[in-house]
């Protein structure tokens, strides 16, 4: 797949995509009890919520109130489900290896299948951050000289080193399925932190 790339200059807090809801939803709120020390950073309009608990266990949370938790190296280490999809696909990282020390990127689907993604030769500390309608994932891994750089996880599991760009900080793409992919990266060259665009 080609990709036009646009650097954009900005804050890395200042990148992101935004899309809008296609149904609005009643300003209602309500507390739920997700144990001790919970975070759920993803929600979409379907209305599953994912995220993990201080205890290591990934947990995801559907409308009628069904929690399950998981775990996708047993006994090592966080489970961090960072984004889902309008499917109930959600992508995440996990420590693994030897005395839990990498990390590992994951997939699970909706029928709670996980698929690792450790990445290719000389790829370590993957994590996805995004996943789209398709299933089209993108995410970071660190090269042998510990330089953050991101990639794309076609459907298929084919992973792909996305542009040439070092100290990658954020990663996102649209959940509509266009493949549009922005984030942000530190430049050293210029000592700037930039935002870039590929569609």
């Amino acid at each position: 797949m080609q990709y036009a790339l646009k650097l954009l200059a900005a804050s890395p807090f200042e990148i992101g995509l935004a899309v809008p809801n296609a149904q609005a939803r009643k300003n209602t709120h309500q507390v739920v009890d997700l144990g001790r020390y919970p975070s759920a950073p993803a929600i979409p309009p379907s209305g599953d919520v994912a995220g993990w608990y201080f205890s290591s266990k990934g947990f995801i949370r559907e409308p009628d109130g069904t929690m399950t938790n998981f775990a996708v190296q047993d006994g090592c280490g966080d489970v961090i489900p960072w984004a889902i999809n309008d499917s109930g696909v959600f992508v995440g990282w996990a420590f693994n290896g030897s005395g839990c020390s990498t990390l590992v990127g994951f997939l699970r689907a909706k029928d709670g299948t996980i698929t690792t993604v450790s990445g290719l030769e000389g790829w370590h500390n993957t994590q996805l951050r995004s996943v789209d309608a398709k299933g089209t994932a993108v995410g970071v891994y660190e090269d042998a000289g510990g330089i953050q750089r991101a990639f794309v996880r076609s459907p298929e599991g084919i992973l792909t080193q996305f542009a040439p760009l070092a100290n990658v900080l954020t990663i996102d793409i649209t959940s509509s399925g266009n493949g549009t992919i922005a984030g942000s990266y530190y430049d050293p060259d210029s000592d700037q932190y930039l935002g870039f665009l590929q569609n």
